[in-house]
C-alpha cells in the first residue's frame, strides 16, 4: 500500500486517522478511517500487509508530532527566558512579583 492510497478522497490530505480497526476474517481488518480536515470519513477492508503499513505511518505521524512539541516548548522557554532577562536587567522584577 503506498501512502496515495489513504489520501482523503474529499479533500486528498495525507492526515487521514484510523479511529477504530477490528479482524474481518483471517487476513483482513475492518478500518473506520476519518479526515480531520474535511470530516469525511469510512469503513473500509485493508488486508494485513496495508494495516501494518498504516500502523507504522501512524507511529511515524505521532513521532513527528512529538518532535513538533518539543521544538515548540523549547522554542517558547527560550522566549521567557528572553522576557525574564530582559526584566531582570531593566530592575522590572521586585520580591513582589514572588508572593
Amino acid at each position: 500500500m503506498d501512502r496515495t492510497q489513504i489520501l482523503c478522497p474529499t479533500c486528498s490530505s495525507h492526515l487521514l486517522q484510523a479511529d477504530d480497526w477490528q479482524m474481518h476474517g483471517e487476513e483482513t481488518w475492518e478500518v473506520a478511517l476519518r479526515c480531520p480536515e474535511c470530516g469525511w470519513s469510512e469503513r473500509s477492508l485493508f488486508d494485513s500487509g496495508a494495516v501494518a503499513w498504516l500502523e507504522e505511518a501512524l507511529d511515524a505521524g505521532t513521532q513527528e508530532i512529538l518532535v513538533a512539541l518539543e521544538h515548540a516548548q523549547a522554542e517558547a522557554m527560550a522566549a521567557w527566558v528572553a522576557s525574564f532577562s530582559a526584566a531582570l536587567s531593566a530592575d522590572r522584577i521586585t520580591p513582589a512579583d514572588f508572593r
